[in-house]
């Protein structure tokens, strides 16, 4: 039987992971300032980047609840060099959408770009997103051998994983298809029975000795107490 957990996280993972190119705003793709700026300065903006923040974390912590050890630690690795950037992403372009709908939006390219090109964050987000592509590796290997669903639900989340980083070159449809099958593939796995823990096996019984003296072939075992005279 399923743990709240193991049940929980995986969850709301998917629902996070589907939900954010639903509602992400998508016009800064058009290459219109104006239209960028709207987007930025939509709530809905950092709506769906905290949705997706919020769905890294429960990934990992999904992986946990199912005892997946190794993938758990590459999740939370991938997720430590990711925040940073989704935070970024978030929280700065949002500042500088609003900022750019009330005076004007004339150096908006300029300024997103300081936020998204930075060599550093970009760096620490390439490398975020090749240790999540490495979870979803281990993650279809281990469950190989489990049941049909959850090896289904494994390899539709690993080829979600693993193509996170293409998928951003993807129009905006591309996109959408991309979070609702990874999605779906974690609410299957939500579902789907957990690999069991190896038991070990019992010890075997100890046979009791009979207590007593020895029996040999001539009969029993004497022992012949030495006296010594003189």
């Amino acid at each position: 039987m399923l743990t709240l957990g193991q049940r929980l996280w995986p969850t709301l993972a998917g629902l996070g992971f589907a939900a954010f190119p639903l509602l992400r705003p998508y016009g800064d793709k058009t290459g219109d300032a104006a239209d960028a700026a709207a987007a930025f300065a939509d709530p809905s903006w950092v709506a769906s980047h905290g949705v997706c923040m919020i769905a890294f974390i429960a990934l990992a912590l999904a992986l946990r609840a199912r005892g997946a050890r190794r993938s758990e630690l590459g999740a939370w690795v991938g997720t430590g060099l990711l925040l940073p950037f989704y935070g970024a992403e978030t929280f700065g372009l949002h500042a500088i959408g609003t900022h750019a709908t009330i005076s004007g939006a004339d150096d908006l390219w300029q300024l997103a770009d300081g936020v998204r090109n930075q060599p550093v964050a970009l760096a620490c987000f390439a490398l975020g997103l090749l240790a999540l592509a490495a979870v979803g590796v281990g993650v279809a290997v281990s469950s190989w051998r489990s049941g049909a669903v959850t090896r289904i639900a494994a390899i539709i989340v690993a080829a979600g994983l693993v193509t996170y980083l293409p998928q951003y070159f993807l129009p905006e449809t591309g996109r959408v298809i991309h979070g609702v099958a990874l999605g779906i593939g974690l609410l299957l796995l939500a579902a789907a029975p957990a690999r069991a823990a190896r038991t070990p096996s019992p010890a075997p019984e100890a046979i009791p000795r009979p207590i007593g003296p020895e029996v040999g072939e001539n009969g029993p075992n004497r022992t012949v107490e030495r006296t010594n005279h003189g």
